[in-house]
């Protein structure tokens, strides 16, 4: 299970790292001139969107409780009861 954890972050941390270079190189080279951003005009009109936020339903319960399963999960596998 830790491994599978581990993995996940680990991967999670790489797709980050790699976004954010492509993010500076993207403004580090435009800012130098050697690429130029361009596009349409475009405008963008949101309807119908729900005023209850995330926190206010249960959602907020179920992340907490997949958090909590996961470190019992963790306490509880036969590789952290040693080091315990």
């Amino acid at each position: 299970m830790g491994r599978l954890l581990g993995g996940l972050l680990g991967a999670l941390n790489g797709w980050v790292l790699l976004s954010l270079a492509r993010q500076y190189l993207a403004e580090y080279w435009e800012a130098q001139g050697q690429i130029a951003v361009t596009g349409a005009p475009m405008s963008v009109q949101l309807t119908d969107v729900p005023t209850v936020s995330f926190t206010g339903t249960y959602g907020i319960i179920f992340v907490i409780g997949i958090l909590i399963a996961v470190l019992v999960l963790l306490i509880s596998s036969d590789r952290l009861k040693p080091i315990l």
